[in-house]
């Protein structure tokens, strides 16, 4: 049985960035997901500057234009009232441009970078009952039951 520091429910972008970045920091770090790797999700996949510039400062942002995701350099404003108003996205902040990468992929690439980082990663696992014991109680070490067994235990 592994030991960890800290356990991720959920390893979509949320969770995923959370794992990569404890991992970077030096945390030992298990991520559960229930659905498998890669799956996709009905989500606004648009991203504004600030979530761009974390995928740059992360390393992903190269891995989300390689896959072929367009840069967006434009936006049109369409308003019941009048004419469409267009916008120029301008580089700022390090970034060229804005990114609107479907959930599949973006999920994926954050858990590679993850897994890259040193997180362990449980796909198709559901996380059943975390086990801390009784406070004021010498207790085993917290624990972590999922559909298909005991994977580990946080350190204390």
């Amino acid at each position: 049985m592994n030991e960890y520091d800290v356990v991720v429910v959920g390893g979509r972008v949320a969770g995923a960035s959370t794992a990569l970045l404890l991992a970077r920091a030096g945390v030992r770090v298990v991520l559960v997901d229930r659905d498998r790797y890669g799956s996709d999700t009905v989500s606004t996949h648009g991203l504004m500057r600030a979530g761009v510039v974390q995928l740059a400062s992360w390393g992903v942002l190269p891995d989300v234009a390689a896959a072929g995701t367009p840069p967006i350099r434009q936006v049109v404003f369409h308003y019941a009232d009048g004419e469409p108003v267009s916008v120029e996205i301008k580089p700022s902040a390090g970034v060229e441009a804005l990114y609107a990468p479907r959930r599949h992929l973006l999920d994926r690439l954050i858990v590679d970078a993850a897994t890259a980082a040193g997180v362990e990663v449980l796909h198709e696992t559901i996380a059943r009952q975390c086990s801390l014991g009784t406070p004021g109680v010498r207790n085993p070490p917290p624990s972590l039951r999922t559909n298909a067994r005991e994977i580990g235990s946080l350190a204390t």
